[in-house]
């Protein structure tokens, strides 16, 4: 929980109005997912590129997607362009370990998990609109 709550935040606080694109922060979740899996233990010390492609298999979901008029709105909405001020979108890490996978150990497998916010994008950086949701571990347990 606490490396998909980590990487939520972490990405959120990386968007920058008119440089910051869907796309970018699927990007950066992965290697971020990639590398507090090695340092967890969870997957084994491998290259970079490597990790990215096997933490896709654990978040085979985007990183989030516009919001608007529909809750899933975004099939005609470019993930690669920069989020403006006024843009909503979420912002959802994931993890997904099958309790098939071998090469997570026995005691991750069959545990998924996503951490959601929906974000307005602002002149200065952005909102969580969803800030008054309890995520932290404290306020679950």
């Amino acid at each position: 929980y606490d490396i998909v709550l980590e990487c939520q935040e972490n990405l959120i606080k990386s968007i920058t109005p008119w440089e910051t694109s869907i796309t970018s922060l699927y990007k950066q979740m992965l290697k971020q997912l990639a590398r507090s899996l090695q340092v967890a233990g969870i997957i084994k010390d491998i290259d970079e590129e490597s990790a990215v492609r096997l933490v896709h298999l654990y978040c085979p979901h985007n990183v989030g997607h516009h919001l608007g008029m529909d809750v899933h709105d975004c099939a005609t909405v470019n993930k690669h362009i920069p989020l403006v001020p006024g843009n909503i979108i979420t912002v959802e890490p994931g993890l997904y370990l099958r309790h098939n996978h071998d090469r997570v150990p026995p005691e991750f497998r069959g545990l998924g998990l996503r951490i959601e916010d929906d974000i307005l994008i602002t002149d200065s950086g952005c909102e969580v609109l969803t800030s008054e949701c309890p995520k932290s571990r404290n306020e679950l347990e």
